[in-house]
């Protein structure tokens, strides 16, 4: 069996900082694998279901020429070959479903990483202020800092 990794993935274990998330970041993607190995069993199996459409189509000749009705096996036949179709298409919407999470998860990840590496910069910006000045000019360009520090802050988000 061939498992596909998510090429999200790669670039997390490519990145030495994400090392302390690779676990989560695994414990996210098993459902993703776990979907790709049904997938690839189920694309496996239809090598037997066409073994037994060509069986059920025998079968179907055979009663046939005995001036037999084959309606219940011809819809026994389109009943398996249409729930198998029913599946493996659902199983695919999962997949893709399941790696647009992962996508929508690892970007969500990255945006809280900018703003906890802006609140650590800012909260060091804000220390460097402390004490707040009771001189109306220098409260006044604390101030503006303070706004320009606020500013970027919404670039952020």
């Amino acid at each position: 069996m061939k498992i596909v990794v998510h090429s999200s993935f790669v670039r997390e274990l490519s990145n030495p900082a994400a090392n302390s998330r690779c676990s989560s970041l695994i414990l996210r993607c098993l459902p993703l694998f776990s979907n790709q190995a049904l997938i690839q069993q189920l694309e496996d199996m239809k090598e037997n279901l066409v073994k037994a459409e060509t069986s059920g189509q025998q079968t179907v000749d055979v009663i046939s020429a005995s001036n037999g009705d084959p309606s219940l096996v011809q819809e026994e036949l389109a009943a398996v070959s249409q729930k198998y179709d029913t599946l493996l298409g659902q199983l695919k919407d999962k997949q893709a479903q399941l790696e647009q999470a992962i996508d929508q998860g690892i970007q969500v990840r990255d945006k809280l990483d900018e703003i906890q590496a802006w609140t650590t910069d800012s909260d060091e910006t804000v220390k460097a202020w402390e004490p707040i000045s009771t001189d109306p000019a220098t409260a006044q360009k604390q101030l503006e800092q303070l706004q320009v520090c606020m500013d970027s802050k919404f670039n952020h988000i």
